[in-house]
């Protein structure tokens, strides 16, 4: 076979045409020659396609990973015909953040609006909650008093869905025969009275409240004070579903509740301020699809919902952030309603993503160091999401732990507000709720050592004519911890937290059914709606979520019994 030529490199052209030369020049004759437009021009047409195409692709991934505005509304709630439009809002600081400049404006003008009852007529010496008939062909409750639990209480029991993880045995809420305490508790078998256990821990929601109430510790003095307090905050809701800390009083010219020597200082936050608006309705078992409130409760998610940005953040701060996570949450897990599951899973997802992976706390911004008052509200908020059925990543709360370790004072039995600093009552109640549902159980010896501590910090006895709300928050936590636990850390400390939140309630004009912030901690930046906000959940805690270890012993009575039963 024959080389081919240097003028043929062996490739056969079209018939007759002659064969194609290969022409090298040497790069030495390239550099004596300047390029020309002319030479430029054939390369123009890729170049500017190139550079088109990776423009619109880096400004793509700009608009999907950058933070937004409050403005984007991931889904709709309407009932029949009617929507709500928003109004642009500022930029907010965390309402109870110590460090942040105070944001004033009270230019705002007033604006003639008639404020009416939503709903059918209440009766402000009505307990607060629903009332549903038993189901007569329901399984009677097992039990009454103080160590049977509540369920039945002279009516049919409706029996628990059954229980199931929602993440692992470790963080999951599971029993035989409905939802129960974390980890290796037990199912709560039965349902209260005429209620049932849907949504996790939020079963005691529905059903006879009074009832309830009274069997927990509650009675009608402290229904009727919820009541009213639903009512004073209904009437203070903005006509665009907000509730506003510092200007709940603009819509209604009659309107004399603000003080603005008390509340001058109330921060602008309206994420916080509707889902404080937001979660005591929800606690008394009143969404938008049941209950006296359906269109109070469905104009503040859609608000709520509008200041959701595309990573989820509702605005605000982690504080505010938060707050809107659990109503959205409780709002889902007690409706089913799909529209509210993308916004609170995506609310989940950024609190996860705020967290401080070294030290695994929260604090005012995303990923900064943290604080255990911080820290408290994440965790509570991460654990309504995991009630509600929505996923939640243990990595998270396992951080969480490393936290609270990191603050914990006598092995765990108090906790200060950042490491190194002494321990406060307010603190400790908040990291020993944390504890509680992140696994502690009811005979962790520091979380008796505690709740005594606890204990040595009560609510005034004897509170006078014109006694002060005084350490609302602390009261907030601290009920839920001592609920929890139940026996004599309840007897003891019940009595004087309701009576106190009784007498301290605005009794005449329109402030009735309010709680005055003066002297109120924190009350001079959350003003009026934080005092009344935090008054009435600390009320709902005989129903507002099941008591952790009500039921363990016997629970752990009954499965030893039927495992002995198999064994015959």
């Amino acid at each position: 076979m024959s080389k081919p030529s240097a003028k043929s490199p062996g490739i056969k052209g079209a018939p007759g045409a002659r064969p194609a030369t290969v022409q090298f020049v040497a790069l030495s004759e390239l550099a004596r020659h300047r390029l020309t437009v002319r030479d430029l021009l054939p390369l123009v047409p890729a170049t500017l396609i190139s550079l088109v195409f990776n423009t619109l692709f880096v400004l793509t991934l700009l608009w999907f990973n950058a933070p937004t505005g409050k403005t984007n509304q991931t889904a709709k709630l309407t009932i029949g015909e009617e929507e709500t439009k928003y109004q642009d809002v500022e930029q907010e600081k965390d309402f109870i953040d110590p460090d942040a400049d105070m944001l004033i404006d009270d230019t705002m003008p007033s604006m003639e609006v008639e404020v009416t009852m939503p709903g059918e007529d209440f009766d402000p010496k009505a307990f607060a909650g629903i009332v549903e008939p038993p189901d007569e062909n329901a399984v009677s409750g097992i039990g009454s008093g103080d160590e049977g639990g509540v369920q039945g209480l002279n009516q049919a029991g409706i029996p628990g869905i059954e229980g199931s993880f929602l993440e692992d045995a470790k963080y999951g809420f599971k029993g035989d025969q409905g939802f129960g305490p974390m980890g290796d508790g037990f199912g709560l078998p039965g349902a209260t009275g005429g209620g049932s256990l849907q949504g996790g821990g939020f079963g005691y929601r529905t059903g006879n409240l009074l009832q309830i109430a009274k069997a927990q510790g509650g009675n009608d003095a402290s229904e009727a004070a919820v009541g009213r307090g639903l009512k004073w905050l209904a009437l203070h809701q903005s006509p665009d579903g907000r509730w506003s800390l510092d200007k709940y009083n603009i819509h209604n010219p009659r309107c004399r509740c603000r003080d603005p020597n008390v509340e001058g200082s109330v921060r602008k936050n309206d994420t916080a301020g509707t889902a404080l608006g937001l979660l005591p309705f929800l606690g008394a078992g009143h969404t938008h699809k049941k209950g006296k409130f359906p269109r109070v409760v469905l104009k503040g998610l859609q608000f709520l919902m509008s200041k959701q940005g595309r990573n989820g953040d509702l605005g605000g701060g982690m504080y505010s952030h938060a707050l809107g996570t659990i109503a959205l949450c409780e709002a889902y897990a007690m409706t089913s309603d799909l529209r509210l599951r993308g916004a609170a899973q995506a609310a989940i997802r950024f609190i996860e993503y705020a967290q401080n992976t070294q030290t695994g706390g929260w604090r005012y911004a995303p990923r900064t160091d943290g604080d255990t008052s911080v820290v408290g509200w994440q965790v509570m908020a991460l654990r309504s999401g995991q009630m509600a059925g929505l996923h939640v990543r243990s990595q998270t709360l396992e951080l969480a732990k490393r936290w609270l370790d990191s603050c914990q004072k006598e092995g765990g039995a108090k906790y200060s507000y950042v490491p190194g600093n002494g321990a406060t009552p307010t603190m400790t109640a908040a990291g020993l709720l944390n504890r509680q549902y992140l696994g502690w159980g009811p005979r962790n010896p520091s979380l008796h050592k505690g709740a005594k501590y606890l204990l040595r910090n009560l609510p005034p006895a004897k509170p006078g004519k014109n006694a002060r709300l005084g350490r609302i928050y602390y009261y907030y936590y601290a009920s839920q911890v001592l609920h929890h636990l139940g026996g004599e850390y309840w007897k003891t400390w019940n009595p004087l937290m309701r009576d106190f939140l009784i007498a301290t309630q605005e009794k005449e004009g329109h402030k009735m059914g309010s709680w005055n912030p003066l002297g109120a901690d924190y009350g001079g930046v959350g003003g009026r709606i934080y005092a009344t906000s935090l008054s009435i959940l600390t009320l709902e805690v005989y129903y507002r979520y099941l008591p952790l270890y009500r039921r363990e012993g016997m629970a752990r009575n009954e499965m030893a019994a039927e495992m002995k039963d198999e064994k015959k």
